[in-house]
């Protein structure tokens, strides 16, 4: 179909017809057709006519998507002709056509012939000046036993390290930099086999904070049941079950359905860490206040107020 539309284009304006068939109208023809910017300047060339554009036709060209540089040829196309026609010698598609010749080797009008190739010296690959690329270093994640003890350390004195995974980490120095400065010592962020000492010096002096942090452990064993407001407003009946064996079980009904999972935990300060079955994590700040069990959920952006159950 594409093809037939050029044709048809094409006889229009190679046919010698009078200079008023190319018209605005026929160029936003040719533009809604599909052609291209090339396409409708070679039909303008072909067609040897020259489009008077007044502001009205510039409007109807730029709605019709026609570039500036397209409208400019438009306008002046004899210029970019008489610039094709002053090439150098050598230049242009006209003069790197064979000249065909007759039988008795004068120019002649004949097909044109297929030049043979010319044999040019082949030229050595340039030079590689870039410099080899460098792969970065990636740090490498490492466990480390004297972290662990000293994040439990820092989160049983009540300093935020965050998880006790053993692996040193952003929230781990800041701990340990809040606990350098209280204590008075140099401030530098590093764990150390010092540290660690002055650590555990510390939990065995403070011993009433540390058994307050296992109280608070104790308090939350057991079955907790909440009523509250889901994500789509619909009311959620939600069951958590915190076990003495550091594992959990949870479960959820509401007019969307039926929800159940299960998993590990862990307690640090005032942090609740739930690790599900599936690896994923969810920390939950909470407080206890009498029998209740009150957990801020970013789920529903808001508190939760959970009441012991049997």
């Amino acid at each position: 179909m594409r093809s037939l539309l050029v044709l048809l284009f094409s006889v229009f304006f190679c046919t010698g017809l009078h200079a008023e068939v190319l018209t605005v109208d026929s160029l936003v023809g040719l533009k809604a057709l599909g052609f291209s910017d090339s396409e409708i300047k070679e039909q303008i060339i072909q067609s040897g006519h020259t489009v008077n554009l007044s502001d009205v036709d510039l409007v109807a060209l730029k709605n019709a998507g026609f570039s500036e540089a397209l409208i400019n040829f438009i306008r002046h196309p004899e210029e970019t002709v008489h610039k094709t026609d002053n090439q150098p010698a050598g230049i242009g598609q006209d003069r790197l056509q064979p000249i065909s010749k007759t039988q008795d080797g004068s120019p002649g009008s004949g097909s044109p012939q297929t030049p043979h190739p010319i044999n040019a010296p082949a030229e050595e690959p340039p030079e590689n000046t870039q410099s080899p690329s460098v792969t970065p270093d990636i740090p490498k994640v490492v466990f480390s036993e004297q972290v662990l003890l000293i994040q439990q350390h820092l989160n049983q004195l009540g300093y935020n390290a965050g998880v006790e995974d053993g692996i040193m980490g952003s929230k781990t120095s800041a701990a340990i930099r809040n606990f350098q400065a209280n204590s008075g010592i140099t401030v530098d962020g590093q764990p150390s086999a010092q540290l660690l000492v002055l650590l555990a010096q510390q939990v065995r002096q403070d011993g009433g904070r540390v058994q307050g942090y296992q109280n608070v452990h104790q308090q939350l064993i057991g079955g907790w049941q909440t009523l509250y407001q889901g994500n789509y407003g619909y009311p959620t009946q939600m069951y958590l079950d915190l076990l003495d064996d550091g594992t959990f079980a949870s479960s959820s009904t509401s007019s969307m359905g039926y929800a159940e999972g299960s998993g590990t935990y862990q307690v640090q300060g005032n942090t609740l860490i739930l690790r599900n079955e599936y690896g994923q994590v969810e920390n939950y700040t909470f407080r206890v206040q009498g029998q209740q069990f009150i957990v801020h959920m970013p789920q529903v952006g808001a508190e939760v107020v959970f009441t012991r159950y049997e």
